[in-house]
């Protein structure tokens, strides 16, 4: 799968493939190739072997920015699963083109609903998170305006196209 990470101004393009053992990262633009193995010894405390030098990293994250502290250094990388990018791409252009309903871009669960009926939004407010595949996609506003009616509650089953909410 393809991964894309910002850090300090700068987007590099990753290939993440399982191999044995662990996985593959590859940086097509330079044509790096890194042997990875990754071991959780928490949810938050990774162990990761990277050309066979070891980093031991504590993550926390908020949506998709990591915050990230490892041996003698702090970083806070954007990081970006290509899957993740064409559903935010996907989820903004149905909402547009349904004139303010926002859409379920595919299959899944609703998990949180984060406004009520009546509420104020601008542009890019959260509206709601949608779980599919064990992922959690959260579709904003594309466009201020007023949340007008909401077609779901939370631990719902949705289908791909469901009406979630109409913001206008």
């Amino acid at each position: 799968m393809k991964y894309f990470v910002s850090l300090d101004g700068e987007e590099l393009a990753v290939d993440i493939e399982p191999a044995p053992g662990g996985y593959l990262a590859t940086v097509p633009s330079s044509g790096e190739t890194h042997e990875l193995t990754v071991r959780a010894l928490s949810p938050r405390e990774f162990t990761v072997v990277c050309d066979g030098r070891i980093f031991d990293w504590v993550v926390s994250s908020h949506d998709t920015e990591l915050d990230v502290a490892g041996t003698r250094a702090r970083h806070v990388p954007r990081v970006e699963s290509e899957r993740a990018r064409a559903l935010a791409s996907l989820s903004g252009s149905a909402a547009a083109a349904a004139g303010g309903l926002i859409l379920s871009p595919m299959p899944g669960k609703v998990l949180k609903l984060l406004v009520s009926e009546g509420d104020e939004v601008v542009a890019g407010a959260p509206l709601v998170v949608v779980e599919a595949m064990k992922m959690e996609n959260e579709l904003c506003a594309p466009t201020a305006g007023a949340v007008r009616k909401i077609f779901v509650s939370p631990g719902e089953a949705v289908e791909s196209g469901a009406r979630l909410l109409d913001v206008s």
